[in-house]
């Protein structure tokens, strides 16, 4: 019997992985999802859907989210921290 190579579908998954830990981490460094938007070239729904499926995905909240702010949550500090590369975490 043959297995299943899912090695495709997880290195997919990783690269979606790591797309949507970037864009968090480029959300909390500019401050909002438009500006994030803009450098995409998509739609801040789109950048604010990424992030909330990152967060459905680790079971925690990341950013608390208002009309005029977005702030990070204690567990999203921590997420946003060891998202940056090693060289800047030391600022951190």
């Amino acid at each position: 019997m043959h297995g299943i190579d899912n090695s495709a579908h997880s290195s997919r998954f990783d690269m979606d992985r790591f797309q949507a830990m970037a864009t968090f981490v480029t959300v909390v460094e500019t401050g909002g999802f438009a500006s994030v938007a803009r450098k995409m070239e998509v739609s801040p729904s789109v950048v604010s859907r990424v992030v909330t499926e990152l967060e459905e995905h680790l079971g925690v909240r990341l950013l608390t989210r208002t009309t005029r702010v977005v702030r990070l949550t204690d567990a999203g500090s921590g997420y946003f921290v060891r998202g940056l590369p090693p060289h800047s975490r030391r600022d951190r």
